[in-house]
C-alpha cells in the first residue's frame, strides 16, 4: 500500500515538474512577445497565415470549378503596388522570384516546427 502511494506521488511530482517548465516557456514566450522583434515575428506570422489561407481557399476553388489560376496574390500586389507608386519594372519576373523567396520561408519555417516539435518527443 505504502508503495503504491509513494509511486503515485512521485508520478504527481513529475506531473507538475512538467507543469512548471511548460509555465516558465509561456512566460519567457510572453515577455519574447512584448519585445520588437516579438511583435515583428507576430505581424510576419499573421501575414503569412492570411496568404495560406488566402493559398488553400483559392486552390481549392480552382479544383472544384475546374479552373485555372492565373495570378496569385505576390504578382498581383506587386503590380498594384509598381503602378501605385509609379515604379517601372518587369513585375512578372521579380513577382517570380519573390514568390519563390516566401514559398522558399514558409518550407524552412515549417521544417524548424517539425524539428521542434520531434526534439520534444525525444
Amino acid at each position: 500500500v505504502l508503495y503504491d502511494e509513494v509511486e503515485s506521488l512521485e508520478e504527481l511530482s513529475r506531473q507538475l515538474y512538467l507543469e512548471i517548465v511548460d509555465m516558465n516557456s509561456m512566460r519567457e514566450r510572453l515577455a519574447m512577445s512584448r519585445t520588437l522583434l516579438g511583435k515583428y515575428f507576430n505581424f510576419t506570422g499573421h501575414i503569412f497565415s492570411g496568404y495560406l489561407a488566402y493559398k488553400i481557399i483559392m486552390s481549392t476553388v480552382n479544383i472544384v470549378f475546374d479552373r485555372v489560376g492565373k495570378k496569385d496574390p505576390i504578382s498581383r500586389g506587386l503590380e498594384i503596388s509598381a503602378n501605385w507608386l509609379g515604379f517601372k519594372f518587369d513585375a512578372q519576373f521579380w513577382a517570380q522570384h519573390l514568390s519563390f523567396i516566401i514559398v522558399g520561408i514558409i518550407i524552412v519555417c515549417s521544417i524548424r516546427g517539425l524539428l521542434i516539435n520531434l526534439i520534444k518527443w525525444f
